[in-house]
């Protein structure tokens, strides 16, 4: 029941409960029919599986893997874009674009041409822009 307090403490849980309470809001479809698979790879097995855990021990120490560089060549070669899946932004983008976006402030992602064009693409795009602080040196 939307009227009913309800409190969600992770992005994940977020973006199932937006798509299961709003279905294709605003035309905006989190999980677009046909594509749920991919969209749930996305965000599950490349952002929380591999990039997260990987990402963060290179931000730590401040050195681009080749643990974190072998993740981001799959994750280019995975891009079928503009964005993560093709034509329509849902919810993979909206998973891995806060993660990502902090990378490409830490390490150059140009070896990267998908991925850097997906961190463009969608930093150019009103819902994503409005997020973006660059003074949040300490957000992970």
């Amino acid at each position: 029941n939307p009227t009913e307090p309800v409190v969600l403490p992770d992005s994940d849980e977020i973006l199932d409960d937006l798509d299961r309470l709003f279905p294709g809001q605003d035309d905006v479809m989190l999980y677009p029919p046909g594509l749920e698979s991919e969209v749930d790879t996305w965000r599950r097995k490349r952002i929380n599986q591999q990039l997260l855990p990987i990402g963060k021990q290179a931000v730590f120490s401040s050195k681009l893997t080749s643990q974190l560089d072998a993740v981001l060549r799959e994750c280019n070669d995975a891009i079928v874009g503009p964005y993560l899946t093709g034509e329509q932004l849902n919810a993979a983008d909206c998973h891995a674009f806060p993660f990502v976006w902090r990378l490409s402030k830490e390490f150059d992602l140009s070896n990267y041409p998908s991925l850097s064009q997906w961190v463009q693409t969608c930093s150019q795009h009103q819902a994503f822009a409005k997020t973006i602080r660059s003074s949040w040196w300490w957000w992970w």
